[in-house]
């Protein structure tokens, strides 16, 4: 048996926090579009820019990272909670994302497509993708070695 630990990245909070920032100054741009002036609509607007992106920096900088325990047998891989029988995985595989520089994603095909994104920066960087490599490195060491034996006997 295999295990290790894993430092990601929840990509969807990531991205839903700015999604979100950008629907509140929408919201906040169409209530005083009628009501103020246009200097007063852009202040307001730039206010509230710079108030997300501080909050975001300060109080909320490691809400999107968190970490998990995986295991892997000959029979399943667990990663977390989600229990995964390797029966079930067509392919492993490494992705550099499309539109953030440096980010990259172990991306596990099957009946249950499994995507795991490593931290994009910070000090735990360099150790999230090794932990991210090291789990696919030893993910596909073990299907293989599995393949390999089902064509020995078949």
């Amino acid at each position: 048996m295999q295990q290790g630990n894993l430092i990601l990245r929840n990509a969807a909070r990531d991205e839903g926090y700015w999604v979100g920032v950008l629907l509140a100054t929408a919201v906040v741009w169409s209530i005083l579009e009628k009501s103020t002036t246009e200097d007063a609509l852009a202040g307001a607007t730039c206010l509230l820019i710079a108030a997300a992106i501080i909050l975001r920096l300060t109080l909320l900088r490691r809400w999107h990272i968190y970490t998990a325990d995986w295991t892997l047998d000959d029979e399943k891989l667990t990663v977390g909670t989600r229990v995964v029988p390797l029966e079930d995985i067509d392919s492993v595989g490494l992705k550099n994302g499309t539109f953030t520089k440096g980010s990259l994603y172990l991306i596990i095909k099957g009946r249950q497509t499994m995507r795991l994104a490593a931290l994009v920066r910070g000090k735990e960087r360099d150790a999230s993708i090794r932990s991210i490599r090291e789990m696919g490195w030893a993910l596909k060491q073990t299907i293989e070695r599995l393949d390999g034996t089902e064509d020995a006997e078949g």
